[in-house]
C-alpha cells in the first residue's frame, strides 16, 4: 500500500500530526477493540477464510467483486460519506482511536486520524480500484498494515485488490455483519483504517529514518496485530494473488 501511505505523507497536515509523537497503541489495546461482537464475528469469519485447508474451496460462481456494479449499494458499506470531503457524519471510531492516547492529546489525535481516513478514502479508490467505508477495504487495510510492520516491508499494492476480494467474499456471507447499524460499521471501519494506516506510515518512516529499537518495537507491534486478528503465529502469514493466506 505504498502509494497510500505516499499520498498520506504527502498531505502536510497528516506528515505534522505524524511526526509529532509516537503512535503508542499496545497489543493488548488492539486485542480489546476487538472483542465487540460485530468485530469478533468478522475476525472469526477471517480466520476460517485464510485456514489452509481452505485453499481447496473455489469462491461461489454467484459472487461478486465489491467493484462489479458500481450502481449496486454493498452491505458492507458503512454508510459514512464525509461532508464536503472535510469531515465525518460519524466519528465513533474515530474518538475511540484519539481516547487511547492522553486526555490532553484527545483532540489533537482525533484531528489526525481524521485528516488520516480521509486521505486514505481520497485516494484509495482511484489507486486501487477498491471502495472506500467499505468494511472489506478497512479490514484490509488493517491487514496490511500489520504485515508491514511486522515483516517491515510494505505492503504490495498488486495485493491489495485480491485482499479486499477475498475479505469481500467471506465478510458478505456474515448475517452479524450485514445486520449491524451503519454506526457500528462506521465505527468498526474507522478503527481498521486508523490502526492499519498508523502502522503503514510508520514503517516507512522507519525505512527512511532506521533505528533498529523502533524497528523491533514495530514489529513486535505488527505481529501482535496479526495474531490478535488471526489467532496464529504471524511468521505463518503469507500474501498471495488471491489474498492472505496462513502456511
Amino acid at each position: 500500500m505504498i502509494a497510500v501511505v505516499t499520498a498520506l505523507l504527502l498531505n502536510a497536515s497528516v506528515a505534522h500530526a505524524y511526526g509529532d509523537g509516537g503512535w503508542g497503541i499496545s497489543g493488548d489495546t488492539i486485542n480489546d477493540l476487538i472483542q465487540s461482537q460485530m468485530s469478533y464475528r468478522s475476525v472469526t469469519t477471517l480466520q476460517d477464510a485464510v485456514r489452509p485447508d481452505n485453499d481447496h474451496k473455489k469462491t461461489p460462481v454467484n459472487k461478486k467483486s465489491p467493484l462489479d456494479s458500481a450502481k449496486e449499494k454493498s452491505p458492507l458499506d458503512s454508510g459514512n460519506e464525509s461532508i464536503s470531503g472535510n469531515s465525518f457524519v460519524k466519528v465513533h471510531g474515530i474518538e475511540k482511536l484519539a481516547s487511547l492516547y492522553p486526555r490532553e492529546e484527545f483532540l489533537r489525535r482525533k484531528i489526525m486520524f481524521e485528516k488520516i481516513i480521509l486521505s486514505f478514502n481520497q485516494s484509495v479508490e482511484k489507486l486501487y480500484g477498491v471502495p472506500k467505508n467499505n468494511l472489506a477495504t478497512g479490514m484490509a487495510a488493517a491487514l496490511a498494515g500489520g504485515y508491514a510492520a511486522y515483516t517491515n516491508t510494505t505492503f504490495p499494492d498488486d495485493k491489495v485488490k485480491p485482499l479486499v476480494e477475498q475479505l469481500d467474499y467471506v465478510m458478505r456471507d456474515d448475517p452479524k455483519i450485514l445486520e449491524a447499524s451503519h454506526q457500528s460499521k462506521a465505527y468498526w471501519y474507522q478503527l481498521m483504517v486508523g490502526l492499519g494506516m498508523a502502522l503503514q506510515i510508520q514503517q516507512v518512516e522507519l525505512q527512511k529514518n532506521p533505528d533498529p529499537s523502533e524497528v523491533a518495537k514495530l514489529k513486535k507491534a505488527g505481529g501482535d496485530f496479526l495474531q490478535a486478528i488471526l489467532k496464529v503465529d504471524p511468521s505463518r502469514v503469507s500474501v498471495t494473488s488471491s489474498g492472505m493466506k496462513i502456511r
